[in-house]
């Protein structure tokens, strides 16, 4: 399982609307407060509400994911960088 379908599992409410190809962006304010974009317009989704628990656990999971990555890049791009000419 990659961590995009990790996090989706949290998510499973709102699944719908992020594998839409139609919406642009899901926008979770609260656990009952979602809105989508869709061509260009934000409107609000009614009738969902996320379990606040689930919600916490995907936003740790995105948070961390996004770390792991954002770290490996500092490591890449520290450890790939050219040693100045004379310099051991």
């Amino acid at each position: 399982m990659n961590g995009f379908e990790t996090i989706l599992s949290f998510l499973r409410p709102i699944e719908h609307l992020i594998l839409d190809d139609s919406i642009s962006e899901v926008m979770v304010n609260r656990p009952d407060r979602i809105f989508i974009e869709k061509d260009g317009f934000v409107e609000p989704v009614r009738g969902i509400n996320l379990d606040k628990k689930s919600l916490m656990v995907a936003v740790k999971n995105i948070a961390r994911r996004l770390g792991d990555l954002l770290q490996r890049e500092v490591w890449h791009s520290k450890n790939t960088r050219q040693s100045p000419r004379g310099s051991a």
